[in-house]
Order: C-alpha cells, then sequence, then structure tokens
C-alpha cells in the first residue's frame, strides 16, 4: 500500500494556534510540521536540517508546539493524532468495501478517490448506511463537536444533523468529504435561530448557506 499523501488541516485551528506567530515563524513552522508528515518523530539535528540558518532565530518560538518522545526526538501532537485517524478511517472504509458484494462495482472508484476520503452516496448500499457512517465519524472529532456544543449551547446537535442531512443528501451536488459535512452542520446550526425555526430562502426547500468552516482555536496544548 503507498504511503498517504495528505493529512487534514483545519484553517480556523491553523490561525487560532499560530495567531501569535509572526508570517516568518508560520512558515518556518510549516516546514517543521511537514518535515514530520514525512520522516516520522524527528531529532534536533534533523530540526536544524530543516530551518537551516533559521534555527536559532525559530526554534525558541516552535520548541513549545512540539512533545518529545522516549528516544527524544520531537513530535507534534496534533499532527500526528490527524494521521492516524486518517490512516485508521481508510483502512476501515477498505475493509467494509473488501467485506462488501459491491467491491467488485467500487474498486476503481476506490483505487482513484480513497485518498479523498469520499463520502459519497454510492459508496454505501443506502441513504441510511451512508448517514450512519457520516455521522459516526462527524460525531467522532471531539475537537469539532466540543466547539459546536460551545457555541451553540442546547441545541440538540444530532436532531440538527438529521435534518441537515436529509437537506443536503439529495442535492444536484451533495457533501462528498466530511469537512464538507461539517460546514454544512455548522451553518445549518447558525442559522436554526431558534432551534427550529430556520431562515429561508422563498421557494422549495432551499435554506441560506454560509460559507463558514467551524474549527477549535488550537492551543498551545492542542498542537497546531
Amino acid at each position: 500500500m503507498s504511503k498517504d499523501p495528505a493529512f487534514l488541516f483545519y484553517p480556523g485551528d491553523w490561525q487560532g494556534g499560530t495567531s501569535t506567530f509572526t508570517r516568518f515563524i508560520k512558515g518556518c513552522y510549516l516546514d517543521v510540521l511537514i518535515a514530520q508528515f514525512n520522516s516520522g518523530h524527528l531529532s534536533l539535528e534533523e530540526i536544524k536540517t530543516v530551518l537551516g540558518s533559521d534555527f536559532g532565530q525559530s526554534w525558541p518560538t516552535l520548541q513549545k508546539k512540539f512533545a518529545v518522545d522516549k528516544a527524544g526526538k520531537y513530535f507534534n501532537e496534533r499532527l500526528e493524532l490527524e494521521k492516524n485517524k486518517r490512516a485508521a478511517f481508510t483502512a476501515s472504509r477498505r475493509k467494509n468495501l473488501e467485506s462488501s458484494h459491491m467491491i467488485e462495482h467500487m474498486k476503481p472508484r476506490m483505487q482513484s478517490h480513497m485518498d479523498n476520503i469520499n463520502r459519497d452516496a454510492d459508496v454505501f448500499k443506502n441513504k441510511k448506511e451512508w448517514q450512519e457512517s457520516v455521522t459516526n465519524e462527524l460525531f467522532a472529532d471531539e475537537w469539532f463537536i466540543t466547539d459546536l456544543t460551545i457555541n451553540h449551547k442546547g441545541k440538540d446537535l444530532r436532531k440538527a444533523f438529521d435534518d441537515c442531512f436529509r437537506h443536503h443528501c439529495n442535492a444536484k451536488n451533495p457533501p462528498s468529504e466530511i469537512g464538507e459535512w461539517k460546514q454544512k452542520l455548522n451553518t445549518w446550526l447558525i442559522n436554526d435561530k431558534t432551534n427550529g425555526q430556520r431562515n429561508t430562502i422563498k421557494g422549495p426547500d432551499r435554506t441560506t448557506d454560509a460559507v463558514i468552516e467551524s474549527g477549535k482555536q488550537f492551543g498551545a496544548e492542542a498542537g497546531f
């Protein structure tokens, strides 16, 4: 199996976790994160190689963003978590498909789209299975759900997502990735001003959607 070429990146989380960094420090930080993604935990010498002449100016600030393992190597905990979560999910989707009667039909699609972790309806036997898969993955993201709970106090998140899913799954181009479903749910909750009465545009089953991606602001303890 080829190496996974990507990891999930949350712009809101990145902005929150690096809000006190200069653009120079942010660039150095991203270089080290990419090196960790490609090479695993890094020794101090490896970090010096990555940062080059910028090490002395940037590492005192960046060091707080990295934990140290038993071998004395540095790693960003959030990046490691996201990488492991993606690997586990990709493996679980592949296992589910291999045990399904749909495997022969899905092989070409799985090969070309697995890296994008698509949630298209045709991956699943029916809409109920599709909804259960998306719901389980979405509510397994503790940072995202905690953020929604704080920002939308008193609202039933699961009921809101059920309504949101029913609304969007029949669209011409329904969300195909978990990040899109997170955006849709957050927008749904924002428009749900009275926990049930939503602001709508006149017309059949249309909802005003803002392009807002929810993500918990990363503090030093969270990672990025």
